[in-house]
């Protein structure tokens, strides 16, 4: 998780045990079953818990993020590589005690036909942005959450200009269920199918606007390269 801690701007940054875990998440569309022989992945994820240290005022008395009247920033750039354009990735929230479907809230491209980044949470609610994600282009994708006492507001910007306050956003999504969470997960999902190669970096968390987009390289100026380490593979 990169992000800075800051005394003015409590910030929120990772579990040190994650310190020195790479944010660069590969995916690759050859696994391995139960057995030990290689199969097609249906799905990669990699999980990311986030701290609790002089952030108590944006915890519920669970110790979730997600308390009312605070707000969460989450930022990552994402690029499509090739494979099936139907699958589902990119960053999902979620509580570490439960981790069900029923339970993430989602960020990234949606599965099914479209071809767009979008929300979608555990309701089934989802909106869209209008901007492709199957492009082979790295996108900067960026969102809020904005919680209330009984339930939670979303908006997400694709490619925003990084000005001191944000732009309208992309696509928003009100009025969802609660979302509270202690992790993040960077994933990539093809039910009945195969994975796709797709790239995510940069992944930062934080409790503004600028604590997610400063210093954060364009997309148009970065290439997400496709590293064939096996430290940087997930399956």
């Amino acid at each position: 998780m990169r992000s800075t801690a800051s005394q003015t701007q409590h910030l929120t940054i990772s579990h040190p045990e994650f310190g020195g875990v790479s944010n660069r998440f590969v995916t690759d569309d050859v696994g391995y079953n139960p057995e030990g022989n290689q199969a097609a992945a249906t799905q990669s994820r990699a999980f990311r818990h986030l701290r609790h240290d002089g952030v108590m005022h944006l915890l519920t008395t669970g110790n979730y993020y997600g308390r009312p009247g605070t707000t969460n920033w989450i930022a990552f750039l994402a690029r499509y590589q090739s494979g099936d354009i139907t699958a589902r990735y990119g960053v999902e929230v979620t509580p570490s005690t439960q981790d069900l479907p029923a339970d993430r809230f989602f960020i990234g491209k949606l599965s099914g036909a479209g071809v767009v980044w979008g929300l979608a949470a555990s309701n089934g609610a989802a909106a869209t942005s209008s901007v492709v994600a199957t492009n082979n282009e790295t996108a900067l994708l960026v969102a809020e959450l904005i919680h209330d006492a009984d339930n939670t507001s979303a908006r997400l910007w694709v490619n925003p200009m990084i000005t001191p306050a944000p732009p309208a956003p992309d696509a928003l999504l009100n009025n969802i269920p609660a979302i509270i969470f202690d992790k993040m997960a960077m994933v990539a999902q093809k039910q009945g199918g195969t994975v796709p190669i797709i790239s995510l970096d940069e992944l930062r968390f934080g409790e503004t606007w600028e604590s997610v987009t400063t210093g954060i390289p364009e997309p148009a100026m970065f290439v997400l390269v496709l590293l064939a380490l096996p430290a940087t593979r997930r399956r």
